[in-house]
């Protein structure tokens, strides 16, 4: 079975590293194709966890018209690469440029997705997919909406960060790539999707609210603050707003090593809070909106959420009975953990069910 599988964000490098590793044992290196959107975090990401693939256009920024020349360019590079390829079958994680080179080539795309509320990727990718996979935690009635049949939604027991972390070993190196100690009070915080469609002009940890409160509890409790922007664009901002007394990190890092290390998580985004709430950190989400998983995480006490505005007081309470606070937190991270089941074999079967479908769907 030949595979395509296109990988746009750092998440989708981790989240489909082991399909690919899986899929080249079992059938070949050569029956594999990983095209990698060009972005620094996706690249970098790439080559820390060693997946090997083609890089083939790039992020469009926060611009909704060169969001759409990126997408334009892209399939034009990508169109004559998959071709030659000629897959069975495709995956991504609701790669517009994927659904529709797969579908005008007449074969089956597998949708991978676990946000609904990114609308603009789903409304494209969705109704070109054979199949969509997505965490049971996700209830359908929000799938449905983008055109797909219930039927064609399979569910996996698992949030995505599970399928990395199911083997995960920290790294400490990480600790000396960022110029943390051992000993030191770590509060880690990731900045938000600014440059994603579904945030555009949306702020949380990128701030002035944000930094001048963080600088005071930084300062009170001799803590090391450790910050990770997303985009280039980002750097300027945050060193402006934290730099002289917070590490602003400039390139890939192993996050979920990090997070290992760390006493408190501060999401601005989706992932690493989901990756911190399966690793047992304690965490504070202040996304500047609303999404599904976030409210599963909530429903399990295992973040909170808050406000740039209100973010010291949060924080403050948490790091006052930090030791109870992490006890709790791991023990309900644990038993959120044993519920959950690896999500690459489910896709495998989809995948292997899609690539023997000839009927049209």
């Amino acid at each position: 079975m030949r595979l395509w599988v296109d990988v746009n964000t750092p998440k989708q490098v981790l989240f489909f590293n082991r399909l690919v590793k899986r899929h080249a044992e079992r059938f070949g290196r050569g029956n594999v194709l990983v095209t990698i959107r060009g972005f620094r975090e996706t690249v970098g990401m790439a080559g820390i966890v060693g997946l090997r693939g083609l890089v083939v256009g790039r992020h469009g920024g926060a611009d909704i018209a060169e969001k759409l020349r990126a997408s334009i360019e892209r399939m034009r590079g990508l169109f004559p690469v998959v071709r030659e390829f000629d897959p069975d079958v495709a995956v991504s994680l609701s790669s517009p440029e994927a659904a529709r080179i797969s579908f005008g080539l007449g074969k089956p795309h597998v949708c991978t997705s676990d946000a609904p509320h990114s609308f603009a990727a789903s409304r494209l990718a969705i109704p070109l997919s054979r199949y969509l996979a997505t965490p049971s935690y996700i209830p359908k009635r929000l799938w449905v909406k983008y055109g797909i049949e219930p039927e064609r939604i399979v569910q996996y027991r698992a949030l995505d960060p599970w399928a990395w972390l199911i083997d995960f070993r920290p790294n400490p190196r990480v600790l000396e790539e960022v110029g943390v100690g051992r000993d030191a009070l770590l509060i880690v915080g990731r900045l938000e999707e600014s440059e994603a469609s579904y945030l555009l002009g949306k702020s949380s940890l990128g701030s002035r609210t944000a930094a001048e409160g963080l600088r005071r509890v930084v300062r009170d409790w001799g803590a090391q603050l450790v910050l990770i922007p997303r985009y280039a664009s980002q750097m300027g901002r945050i060193k402006e707003l934290y730099g002289d007394f917070a590490t602003v990190v400039e390139r890939t890092i192993d996050g979920a090593s990090l997070l290992s290390f760390t006493d408190v998580f501060i999401g601005g985004g989706g992932t690493m809070t989901v990756e911190a709430a399966l690793l047992g950190v304690p965490s504070i989400s202040v996304y500047p909106s609303v999404w599904w998983v976030e409210k599963v995480l909530l429903r399990r006490r295992l973040i909170r959420k808050t406000t740039p505005r209100d973010l010291p007081a949060v924080l403050e309470r948490i790091l006052r009975r930090l030791d109870r606070v992490k006890e709790r937190t791991a023990e309900r991270s644990r038993r959120f953990r044993e519920e959950m089941e690896d999500p690459i074999p489910v896709i495998e079967s989809l995948l292997q069910r899609a690539s023997q479908e000839t009927e049209p769907f």
